[in-house]
């Protein structure tokens, strides 16, 4: 059985391959950074949505109660009027 030689890598090759592993890490590392800001502001946009329609839906009852109790005031200022109250 024969003997396999061992062969080393130099230092010029392993400089080499550690640049191009660093740049295949910092490429790899951008790629997931933009991915998770993608996903971050993906799963943001219908809960800033659903904020801003709760808030607004919100304003809607708010001024519907304010005109209703406007509306509930006036009649009783009027029937209180009518019966000499005032």
């Amino acid at each position: 059985m024969a003997k396999k030689e061992v062969s080393y890598i130099t230092h010029a090759e392993a400089e080499k391959l550690k640049t191009d592993l660093t740049t295949v890490f910092w490429i790899l590392g951008s790629v997931l950074a933009v991915g998770f800001i993608t996903v971050l502001v993906a799963m943001l946009s219908p809960i800033i949505d659903a904020w801003r329609f709760r808030t607004t839906t919100y304003q809607n009852l708010i001024d519907k109660v304010n005109q209703t109790n406007a509306q509930v005031q006036t009649l009783t200022n009027e029937i209180h009027q009518k019966r000499g109250f005032y």
